[in-house]
């Protein structure tokens, strides 16, 4: 098997909590804490879980916005995650992100054509005479055109602003792309021709993608493999038909219980949740999941449970999944 193009090793990202006069560090919020996946050149991995579980903040230490407390980030082998100034440059051109919210994304004073010339000219992918035409070219590409060079954003639909940051993206001409909840701020139909222009994107130029998102139907669409993470940790992964059609870990059950059916004669049946998501500053001492549990066993409130595959391709942390 090739080399992953992306690997996260054990990474962790806390945030101190400042308190008092001296701003001294009385805590932390454990956003990430000690996550592990890959991405294979090519390959689309669903991320998902509720707001709050440490999935933007992984995307951003993968592209290296945010640095990591811990663990490392490995791109084509190389560990990027104390890269900076020059060494760090030349892999921003093959690592980007599409971030979740398309109106303040964009800078309001800047036109279509300078948010996505910015890259060509700050990496001198192209001569200045010629930057005009393949910012034309990258605008076509995502379904705008030559003619929108010179708008502001505020002149575009929200739709139409993330095409812009899609093509942004686009232009230093990546491998991989962070597509941060892409689509979460746009409306149902729209969302729909916004993953069809992922997806075709991903065929004509072979991007790997790691797709963030709360919504399971638009990740089924688009993804090969799907992770799922509750808190700061990872709870399941597998290939995306073996989630959807035989997940393992409770917390992924009542997750796809809620989402709706595409038929309406069969009636929606979601697993309730008990209770309320623990604070990511003081989180359980065994199973992150367990004080919301219906299968949760003594064990669960004293040891996190060890990620381990239960068939092949098929990764779990859960104490009671094959118990008993």
């Amino acid at each position: 098997m090739s080399e992953p193009l992306l690997q996260v090793d054990n990474v962790r990202k806390w945030f101190p909590i400042k308190a008092g006069l001296l701003q001294l560090t009385v805590g932390n919020v454990r956003a990430v804490d000690d996550v592990s996946l890959t991405v294979n050149k090519g390959e689309t991995v669903g991320l998902v879980g509720e707001s709050g579980c440490g999935k933007s903040t992984l995307g951003r230490m993968a592209v290296k916005l945010l640095d990591p407390t811990a663990g490392r980030i490995l791109y084509r082998g190389q560990d990027i995650s104390r890269l900076g100034g020059s060494g760090l440059r030349a892999y921003r051109r093959r690592m980007q992100i599409i971030f979740q919210d398309p109106y303040s994304s964009l800078n309001p004073r800047m036109t279509a054509g300078a948010v996505i010339g910015e890259g060509l000219r700050i990496h001198s992918l192209v001569p200045r005479s010629e930057v005009k035409d393949r910012v034309g070219e990258l605008l076509t590409r995502v379904g705008l055109g030559p003619a929108d060079f010179a708008r502001y954003s505020h002149e575009f639909s929200g739709g139409q602003r993330q095409r812009i940051g899609i093509a942004r993206a686009l232009a230093v001409e990546p491998e991989f792309i962070v597509c941060d909840e892409p689509v979460s701020a746009l409306d149902v139909s729209i969302q729909a021709q916004i993953v069809e222009l992922l997806r075709d994107l991903q065929q004509e130029l072979g991007l790997s993608y790691l797709f963030i998102a709360h919504d399971l139907a638009v990740v089924r669409h688009i993804s090969n493999r799907v992770i799922v993470m509750y808190l700061g940790r990872l709870c399941e992964q597998a290939p995306r038909d073996v989630i959807y059609d035989s997940p393992a870990h409770p917390y992924t059950k009542a997750l796809l219980s809620a989402v709706p059916e595409p038929d309406p004669q069969i009636p929606l049946q979601p697993m309730p949740l008990p209770g309320e998501v623990p604070s990511a500053a003081s989180p359980p001492p065994g199973c992150r999941f367990e004080p919301r549990c219906g299968q949760a066993m003594p064990i669960c409130k004293e040891s996190q449970p060890q990620w381990r595959e239960i068939e092949p391709g098929h990764f779990v942390a859960c104490h009671a999944v094959g118990a008993g």
